[in-house]
């Protein structure tokens, strides 16, 4: 069974920066040293960063919001869509439907803009939001301004983030 770390034993074995969102280890063992807090950080394939604190590997942002809020949530949301930031501001506990509603604009994209692709079928900009798994197409247009102010009066509408979208 994997052990739970509280906040005070965290607080033990790192300390953690909320203004650079740094971890530095405070205390070493006669044991095993990557078994009680494993340094440096370690990068994750999708950008994230781990660490193993008393065997238990956590990502980098988990162990800074049970080190500052005492607890774990199920979801956390990097404001910025910045992987490496774990400053505590940038920080926040949502659900997953609000999580995706402030993702970076894909690798993929092509258009720059979030849901604004080229129908060539049509021959037109194509703008659609994605809603709870669901797609809502949101119309063609000749214009390409035309399709992305819909499509960003869509994301106001369903309370997107201001942020969703944004390259970084």
């Amino acid at each position: 069974m994997k052990k739970i770390i509280t906040q005070k034993e965290l607080k033990e074995y790192i300390a953690y920066n909320e203004v650079t969102g740094a971890f530095v280890r405070i205390k070493n063992s006669t044991e095993n040293r990557h078994d009680i807090c494993s340094f440096p950080e370690t990068k994750h394939s999708e950008g994230y960063s781990y660490f193993k604190i008393l065997k238990t590997r956590k990502l980098s942002h988990q162990w800074a919001f049970l080190y500052c809020m005492g607890y774990i949530p199920i979801e956390i949301d990097h404001i910025n869509g910045d992987r490496t930031d774990n400053r505590i501001c940038n920080l926040r506990d949502v659900s997953h439907k609000e999580n995706m509603k402030n993702l970076k604009i894909s690798k993929k994209n092509t258009s720059g803009v979030v849901g604004v692709t080229w129908n060539k079928n049509a021959n037109k900009w194509q703008a659609q939001i994605c809603i709870e798994k669901r797609y809502i197409h949101l119309g063609t247009f000749v214009n390409f301004n035309e399709a992305v102010n819909v499509r960003k009066l869509a994301e106001v509408a369903y309370g997107f983030h201001k942020n969703h979208g944004k390259v970084l």
